[in-house]
């Protein structure tokens, strides 16, 4: 194993860090060799245990008896989340000084928790909903001079580059 290797920590979206995917799969599962739901997971960009994992250099990994190594919010860090929300909102970067050592993903899904942050909306559209969507795509159509359907086409080619982007920086 290589300095390089040895420096290379797994991290959990709470901020907790494992030595190995060994390590981090034992803590998650319960079992050893489990590892490669993880890694998967850091390769995908999605979850495996219900939290999202990456690769980080020079990361110590927490110790086992502080409330951010499981994963719970200090009344500090409730207090400075709800007193700084309007400053920041969704500037996620933002966050990174406000609560060291809490991740963009944790400081979000709090900020939900704490109704800061409501969950979209899912469901059936209302008439009304729809209204304002065409309204606006109309509007847009005639600004630009592109079709409703080209201007549907680039929003999602838009966002699928802004997924990307987002797997990319994480």
């Amino acid at each position: 194993m290589t300095k390089g290797e040895r420096d290379l920590r797994v991290v959990r979206d709470d901020g907790r860090a494992f030595a190995s995917l060994d390590a981090a799969g034992a803590a998650t599962y319960g079992r050893l060799r489990c590892g490669a739901g993880i890694a998967r997971a850091i390769r995908t960009g999605g979850k495996a245990g219900g939290h999202r994992w990456r690769y980080a250099r020079g990361c110590e990994p927490r110790e086992e008896g502080t409330d951010a190594s499981r994963g719970r919010w200090t009344e500090r860090e409730r207090w400075r989340l709800a007193t700084l929300w309007p400053r920041h909102g969704r500037d996620w970067e933002g966050w990174a000084e406000a609560l060291p050592g809490r991740t963009i993903d944790a400081i979000e899904a709090m900020a939900r928790k704490m109704g800061l942050r409501p969950k979209p909306r899912r469901g059936a559209w209302t008439r009304a909903e729809e209204s304002v969507l065409l309204r606006g795509l109309m509007d847009m159509a005639r600004e630009t001079g592109r079709t409703p359907g080209a201007i549907v086409t680039r929003l999602g080619h838009l966002r699928s580059a802004a997924k990307r982007e987002e797997r990319g920086a994480r």
